[in-house]
């Protein structure tokens, strides 16, 4: 992590024309208020920490659109996160100020540009993530933010489509990571949405355990937001009994079906096109 230190140190250096003697000051400055949670005990991660804090603090005061975007682009998987994941439905004009704001977040060193992504190392992650200076209001508005921007991303069209599968594969680390960032209770409908598409991409690879973890939470989400009898929820009972029946626990897909055909009869009627898929899934 030495190397990433001395690039952050030098690139905020570089970037506000501090002395080093300025920089040394605000460092000391910063070794209180660093989050133990943000580390796990190494030196060189406590420095990165701080460091990050001094760049988000400057940052804040010149560029707050910038420090916005690296907050949301925290509660994602750190590795590679695709440009098209970025702003979510931006103009023309939007999307040439999110390169710009990128470029900027890039020459402090607070992330990594590639093609066709950007890449946030995962201890900067934790310090934007933990950092003091944000309100529980910027907190919530990021993991929202995050949220609209993964579900612009994803594909409308069918699973069937293999040309949907690349796509969908490049972000479903990001939908698993954004998960995380939200407390039971506070998950929104589209969570449980956006789960729902993960979980129905993993059971078309045949990763059917994943699917099931993922259905699972979909349907408590939907279930809790919008009620035991929203078509919502139907269609979480729905591809929950699809998992179940792939992988052979055809007694646990009955019921599941059962009820969710009793529920699409009501709020659908009888003759929707998914209360016909759910009527063949329990004949």
């Amino acid at each position: 992590y030495l190397p990433l230190a001395l690039e952050m140190a030098v690139a905020y250096l570089t970037q506000t024309g501090a002395s080093l003697t300025e920089f040394l000051e605000l460092y000391q400055e910063q070794q209180e208020r660093v989050p133990v949670t943000a580390t796990d005990g190494s030196e060189v991660q406590r420095v990165i920490c701080r460091i990050a804090d001094i760049t988000l603090l400057a940052l804040r005061a010149q560029h707050p659109a910038a420090v916005e975007r690296l907050r949301v682009l925290a509660h994602f998987a750190p590795d590679r996160i695709p440009y098209l994941l970025i702003g979510g439905e931006e103009s023309a004009s939007e999307r040439d100020e999110t390169t710009e704001m990128a470029e900027l977040l890039a020459s402090y060193a607070l992330i990594t540009l590639d093609s066709g992504a950007v890449g946030m190392h995962k201890l900067v992650q934790a310090a934007v993530l933990a950092t003091g200076t944000d309100t529980p209001e910027e907190k919530r508005a990021a993991r929202f933010t995050g949220l609209e921007w993964l579900n612009a991303a994803l594909p409308n069209g069918p699973l069937a489509e293999v040309s949907n599968w690349s796509v969908i594969r490049e972000l479903v680390p990001h939908v698993a990571r954004i998960n995380n960032h939200f407390t039971p209770g506070d998950e929104p409908p589209a969570l449980g949405r956006t789960l729902s598409l993960a979980a129905r991409f993993h059971q078309s690879q045949g990763e059917y355990q994943r699917a099931l973890t993922l259905n699972r939470t979909a349907l408590n989400i939907i279930q809790r937001t919008l009620g035991s009898n929203s078509p919502d929820t139907a269609a979480c009972l729905g591809n929950l009994a699809s998992t179940y029946r792939d992988l052979g626990r055809w007694v646990d897909a009955l019921p599941l079906s059962e009820r969710a055909l009793v529920i699409a009869e009501a709020a659908l009627g009888p003759n929707h096109p998914d209360t016909a898929t759910y009527l063949s899934n329990v004949a």
